[in-house]
Order: structure tokens, then C-alpha cells, then sequence
């Protein structure tokens, strides 16, 4: 099927909302890379490794930005997001490998940026009161590798608003899974703070369904956090049983089921299995409301204090 280059007719840049519009009809993301290191030669395979290096360095720093970790070292290879950075990175790669590879190519790309090395060059130049025929090789690579570095950003962040990942973080922050977590990170801070929101042992709150023994993490934004070990006073403790009893009752019989799985340490796949959903998204999606009637609840008696 030949490619859709519309968006190159155009007589300027496409917008946001037209890259968003083309990305949704033509997700590249889904086609698997055919770059084959052992039919490429060793100058493309490195340059392959070092695009994929920057593509990736670049993306922990955007990303980092829009409110997500800045490293993705601590999740599996099944988190939604670094399943995108990994399509994303294999594509990118190969494109600037391709490009690299082919000198005609290779031309055409520096004649497009021409311009702008030399308008970076002569505003550095103008800074330190130089002329850009006085400038130094060093100082010349620096503002090069300066420019590059921000041309990259921009291109990359414009790729993540088109592919709505700042969207996807918000969503991703409510709906972790246990899955979501690599095994193999040591020191993975991420998924210790995780297990201890979802054991619930730093709220305030503590155990919601005590008389069931039942625990669901209610409070991952973090409001009324006290240290491990702290002491609940009275009033606290009545606060925590009337939430407790006005939570239950809005809950139906499949949610219940749900808080109970969970204090069993099911995962959200097992809980899935468990009801006879075929994924785990329905079970993510049912905690989510459940954290909307929980949070509509504590509003409401906290505006009766």
C-alpha cells in the first residue's frame, strides 16, 4: 500500500491538530522495523545504535517534561509507553540511517538546515564579540551539537504531542498495573512507591474495608500522608470508619469482589481472569471509577468537618 504524503503538498508546515489527524488514520507505530544489522554495513549499524541512543535520551527528557519519570529503565517492555518510545526509536533510527546512507539524501537535509547552523553561528558569534569567520573549531562543534540538540527536542516533542502522550501519562498515572514494572531494575524505586500505595500503608485512611480485611488504594495523589508507624487519633479514627461505611455503600457487588482480589495480591490480569473480563483494561477502568466515588465521598465529609 503506497504511503500517504499528503501532509508534504501542503504550502507550510502542518499543524498540530493535521499531524494528530494523519497519525490516527496511519499509526506507523504498529509496522515493525526493517533495519537488519547483519545485511547493513559496520558505519551503518553505527550510526543506527547512536540515532537510537539519542532518540532515546531525547524522549526520557521530553517526556520527563510533560510530567512522566524522565527514565523508563524501571518499567517493563509491556508499559504502554515504552512500547511506543521502542516503535517510535526502531522508526527513527532506521529513517536518519537511511538517510545518512545516501549522499544525495544527506545533501539535500544540509541544504534545508544551512540557514539556520548560520544564523546560530552568527548569534553565538555576536554574543562573545566575535566574528563566525574568528570562531574556533571547538566553539563551531558546540554551537552545531546546541543546534542539533534542539532541533531534535523540538522534533521529538512534536512527535509525542501528535501522538498525545502527555494524554497517555495522565492516563497511565491511573491506571498502573503490576505489570506495568520491570523485575529486573534493581533498586526500582518506582514499583517499591507503587507496592506501597497499592498495600495502602502511607495513608491516612489505612484499612478502608477493615471489617472484611479488604484494601484498595484510594489515595495515590498522596493528600493526608503520614510517616509509617504514625498513630491515628481519635478523631481520625472515627473519620476513617465514617469514610469507610459511606465508601462501602456505594460500592456494588463486582466492586467489592475487586477490593477483595486485591487484598489477596491479585494482579489486575488475574482480577480480569477471575470475573471473566477478557482484559485487564475493564478491571483498570472499574478501579478508576472507584477512585472517583471514594474521592466524591471524602469531599463530602470533609465539607461536614
Amino acid at each position: 500500500m503506497p504511503k500517504d504524503t499528503s501532509l508534504l503538498d501542503n504550502s507550510g508546515p502542518p499543524t498540530l491538530d493535521q499531524l494528530k489527524a494523519h497519525f490516527q488514520a496511519h499509526d506507523f507505530t504498529t509496522e515493525q522495523s526493517s533495519y537488519d544489522p547483519s545485511k547493513a554495513t559496520e558505519a551503518q549499524n553505527q550510526i543506527y545504535v547512536k540515532a537510537k541512543g539519542f532518540f532515546a535520551e531525547s524522549w526520557d527528557r521530553q517526556q520527563k517534561a510533560m510530567g512522566g519519570k524522565g527514565s523508563l529503565r524501571n518499567f517493563s517492555s509491556a508499559y504502554p509507553l515504552q512500547v511506543l518510545e521502542n516503535a517510535n526509536e526502531n522508526q527513527i533510527a532506521r529513517t536518519v540511517t537511511q538517510i545518512l546512507s545516501d549522499p544525495d539524501l544527506t545533501e539535500r537535509i544540509f541544504t534545508l538546515l544551512e540557514p539556520m547552523i548560520l544564523s546560530a553561528l552568527s548569534t553565538y558569534a555576536e554574543s562573545v564579540g566575535k566574528s563566525c569567520d574568528d570562531l574556533t573549531d571547538e566553539e563551531v562543534e558546540m554551537v552545531i551539537a546546541q543546534f542539533a540538540s534542539e532541533l531534535q527536542g523540538n522534533a521529538v516533542n512534536l512527535l509525542m504531542q501528535t501522538e498525545n502522550v502527555p494524554e497517555l501519562l495522565s492516563e497511565l498515572k491511573l491506571m498502573q498495573t503490576h505489570e506495568d514494572f520491570s523485575e529486573q531494575a534493581v533498586e526500582n524505586w518506582d514499583k517499591i512507591d507503587f507496592d506501597r500505595k497499592w498495600d495502602h500503608t502511607r495513608t491516612k485512611i489505612g484499612r478502608l474495608l477493615s471489617s472484611e480485611d479488604i484494601e484498595l488504594d484510594v489515595l495515590e495523589r498522596g493528600q493526608n500522608v503520614l510517616d509509617d508507624g504514625e498513630e491515628y487519633s481519635i478523631e481520625e479514627q472515627i473519620f476513617e470508619q465514617q469514610m469507610e461505611e459511606a465508601f462501602m455503600a456505594t460500592l456494588d457487588s463486582t466492586e467489592l469482589e475487586i477490593c477483595r482480589l486485591r487484598q489477596l495480591h491479585y494482579t489486575q490480569t488475574e482480577i480480569a481472569e477471575a470475573l471473566g473480563y477478557k482484559t485487564h483494561s475493564a478491571v483498570a477502568k472499574r478501579i478508576a471509577k472507584m477512585r472517583e466515588k471514594f474521592d466524591a465521598v471524602a469531599r463530602k465529609l470533609r465539607e461536614t468537618e
